[in-house]
């Protein structure tokens, strides 16, 4: 369950802005490659959720991660990738959660 909160915390920096700013909605409805880049962001973290929740439940071990992150490592690259070429001053955020994100699985990865 710990690790859990760190994957929604590591969400943050990416999604806080688009909750608290509504200037900052349209900005990214405005830009495709933005929204291309939270997407999938938001792809890689679910993914990240859902094995931890199944790691937690008992239904699998750690040994899947590396499964599961193949699915995960490259959403969160292409998130970093997209949201550098939409623009460095709005997606700060985005580019910070999808390096964590990757850190993340990485982290994963090696608890097997």
């Amino acid at each position: 369950m710990d690790l859990a909160l760190i994957v929604v915390a590591i969400a943050g920096p990416a999604w806080i802005p688009i909750v608290i700013h509504p200037g900052w909605r349209q900005t990214v409805r405005r830009s495709g490659r933005l929204m291309l880049a939270l997407g999938l962001f938001t792809a890689s973290e679910s993914v990240q959720l859902v094995f931890l929740f199944f790691v937690n439940s008992g239904l699998l071990t750690l040994d899947y991660s590396l499964k599961f992150a193949a699915v995960g490592i490259p959403c969160s690259v292409f998130a970093l990738i997209t949201s550098v070429i939409g623009g460095v001053r709005n997606s700060v955020g985005i580019s910070i959660s999808s390096l964590c994100g990757i850190l993340a699985w990485l982290f994963l990865i090696t608890l097997h």
